[in-house]
């Protein structure tokens, strides 16, 4: 098979990929869905045994390995897939559960869930009848708006 070679086009590639941080910053995406976030990152092709997951100090972190295929002594004309590290590090915020981080990989996606804190759900208030007869609720009705203190 004959091919006209263009050294430049190669070469141009070739520093294009290394000045660029494309292949880390693209394929995510980061959503909320009710009390949950949702982290999906495309890591297409990597083992799932080589894929990890770590929060520590508010940091969410994934990193993977897609090792080069092996070719059995064949002569490699074209390598234009990617072989490699890939790491990815997310700053989460305080009331997040980051003890309840979870992590699926399916059909090439990484799917990171992480729940809002209980705390930190908005929660609905019970609003208490005042009972009429009671003393305390006509003194505070009584009381200048500078008195009143919570």
């Amino acid at each position: 098979m004959l091919m006209k070679i263009d050294p430049m086009r190669h070469f141009e590639g070739l520093a294009s990929a290394m000045l660029s941080d494309s292949f880390s910053t693209s394929g995510i995406d980061a959503y909320r869905d009710g009390d949950v976030y949702i982290v999906d990152i495309d890591l297409p092709g990597f083992d799932p045994e080589q894929i990890e997951v770590v929060v520590e100090n508010d940091i969410l972190s994934v990193s993977a390995v897609r090792t080069s295929p092996r070719r059995n002594g064949a002569e490699v004309l074209l390598s234009g897939r990617y072989h490699g590290k890939y790491q990815r590090s997310i700053r989460l915020a305080e009331h997040l559960d980051t003890q309840a981080v979870t992590a699926r990989y399916d059909a090439g996606v990484l799917q990171v869930r992480v729940p809002i804190l209980a705390s930190a759900k908005a929660r609905k208030i019970q609003v208490e009848v005042a009972d009429h007869l009671d003393g305390s609720v006509l003194a505070q009705e009584t009381q200048s708006p500078q008195e009143a203190t919570l």
